[in-house]
């Protein structure tokens, strides 16, 4: 008969083994003499332990991924063991000492010269595209460039486009590191590959990534393909391995994320997906956790009684686990963030992040006058206010005119009344920054040029301050938990305690509305493979179970009525 001080014996020994196991394949990875490694790293299975360990001693290396929100928190964990970066800003040092001058970038440069194309060409034209995909022999590259070089600035997709074209006609010019580490490399384009492709070259080189959460093939023609040729056979000379055990999630979400895996092969589906394990690891507070929350629940409420619902289980979790715990909010559209964000807000709930990317794809003043500021000459600036000051005609004669004859500046061709009107504007704001007195007219009428209500300022800050000294709202045992909302594509490198993903039915988390796609089974898995405690799914249509639901296994599901 079993005494309890074995059962604990073979307790820890099985967390033992269970560490063992995983670190056996982290040595593996760090002994092997290959200078070009591929790792296939799943949601939460320590890629970030294994840079580190990979970076040890070493002085010179170089970590590069594209989204910025992942360089900070890469920059943070391998602080003062690598330089981290975003892959555009790589591309701009690289021209900055090969061309031995400063490089402006505009993220939006490549929506610029497209409605640029439309006025003068009178064609539709995805210039981004054509970088992304190498298209070097496009005619329109010709143009774009023309048009580049009459602006001075450089966009995201051009930059490393010019880069890699320096970089392969004199290879001595690519640089050298004792570690060359790539994050997040599904989510690769053509583009970005012929660059890590270069380094490769000259430096060992670790490739790390999971095809499994692929997410920018619309975005930015992403493709998988690039991890699943380097961990397979058509790239011999890359060493591949896996990262199989997840230290994050619970084990309801690795056994469902394998349910949803496995049902979609069995309908035919991830076809050319990388075959890896995907396992839970074991561990005292895991199991712990694991055992709280054995199930992922899902709850159908109407699109207005979400927030309401969210609260109430916020309460209900903090009841149940007296103690600190983070939250995380994944919508699908932005709309659906920012209004769920501010009712919780509403509620008492003060707590919140969620960014405001309303401006962040679209030109608008604030681009155009910050140019200005910096040079009043600047052509890029000139354009960018003109095409929102001017009316559509005069704005298209203006574009014609600089099509004609790239000589003058852009300001050259505007009536001086419009240009001392502008200029009033950047000495105004240059008074602002500085904190320097300006006429309150002139004032408001900035505030109007960029859509700022001044009154609606001013009477929100009084209404803070003021109820301010009012008892604060909502429940005081959950006022100031952490919360952060996003969108499933802003969710990536986040993780939380409790993760809601809100919205969950067909009509958004399915591309078309109605067939599961592999992009959708990467969307989800990506969304739920965030949480570390417990997952809740939030479906908006009532008396239908969202297509996506029905993979997982109903024993894994708790569902709310």
């Amino acid at each position: 008969m079993e005494t309890i001080g074995e059962a604990a014996t073979d307790t820890v020994d099985k967390y033992e083994l269970s560490e063992a196991e995983r670190d056996k394949y982290i040595e593996t990875i760090l002994t092997s003499k290959s200078d070009k490694k591929v790792v296939v790293a799943g949601p939460g299975t320590g890629k970030t332990y294994l840079f580190k360990k990979i970076l040890e001693g070493k002085k010179n290396s170089l970590t590069l991924t594209f989204v910025n929100s992942l360089v900070e928190d890469l920059a943070l964990e391998l602080y003062g063991l690598s330089e981290v970066k975003t892959l555009h800003s790589f591309g701009r040092s690289i021209l900055a000492t090969i061309l031995k001058k400063k490089i402006d970038i505009y993220p939006k440069l490549s929506k610029v010269i497209k409605e640029d194309f439309k006025i003068l060409q009178g064609g539709d034209i995805e210039f981004d595209k054509i970088f992304h995909e190498r298209d070097d022999s496009n005619e329109l590259l010709k143009f774009y460039e023309s048009r580049r070089q009459y602006y001075g600035y450089y966009g995201f997709a051009d930059v490393i486009f010019a880069a890699v074209k320096l970089l392969e006609a004199d290879k001595s010019t690519v640089p050298a590191y004792e570690q060359v580490l790539i994050d997040e490399f599904q989510d690769f384009n053509k583009l970005e590959v012929s660059l890590i492709d270069l380094l490769a070259e000259k430096s060992p080189i670790l490739i790390a990534g999971d095809d499994d959460q692929a997410l920018y093939e619309f975005l930015k023609h992403a493709s998988a393909v690039h991890i699943r040729d380097r961990h397979g056979d058509e790239m011999p000379e890359y060493a591949s391995f896996n990262l199989p055990f997840c230290a994050r999630c619970p084990r309801v979400v690795v056994e469902a994320t394998n349910d949803l895996i496995n049902t979609a092969k069995k309908n035919g589906l991830l076809k050319e997906r990388i075959s890896k394990p995907y396992k839970y690891l074991p561990n005292k507070n895991k199991d712990k956790i694991s055992s709280q929350f054995p199930t992922i629940t899902h709850g159908s409420y109407y699109a207005k009684q979400i927030p309401w619902f969210i609260e109430k289980c916020i309460a209900s979790i903090a009841e149940e686990i007296k103690n600190k715990f983070d939250v995380l909010i994944i919508a699908a559209t932005n709309k659906q963030v920012r209004s769920i964000a501010e009712a919780l807000k509403e509620k008492g709930l003060a707590n919140i992040d969620h960014p405001d990317n309303s401006n962040d794809r679209e030109i608008n003043f604030f681009d155009g006058f910050n140019m200005l500021l910096q040079n009043k000459e600047d052509n890029l600036g000139w354009r960018i206010v003109s095409s929102l000051k001017m009316n559509p005609d005069e704005f298209n004669e203006l574009i014609k005119k600089t099509g004609a004859d790239y000589s003058k500046k852009i300001h050259e061709y505007l009536p001086k009344e419009f240009t001392s009107g502008v200029l009033e504007t950047v000495k105004a704001l240059k008074y602002i920054l500085t904190d320097r007195s300006i006429d309150p007219e002139l004032l408001t009428a900035i505030f109007k040029q960029f859509g700022i209500n001044a009154n609606k300022i001013s009477s929100n800050f009084l209404i803070e301050k003021i109820t301010a000294l009012d008892p604060a709202k909502g429940n005081p045992a959950i006022r100031n938990i952490p919360i952060k909302a996003t969108t499933i594509q802003s969710s990536k490198g986040l993780s939380a305690d409790i993760v809601f993903i809100t919205n969950f039915d067909d009509r958004f988390f399915l591309k078309d509305g109605n067939t599961i796609t592999d992009q959708d089974i990467c969307n989800f898995l990506v969304a739920l493979t965030r949480t570390k405690k417990k997952a809740i799914l939030i479906s908006s249509v009532k008396d239908k179970t969202p297509s996506l639901l029905k993979w997982i296994s109903k024993d894994k599901i708790e569902t709310i009525k």
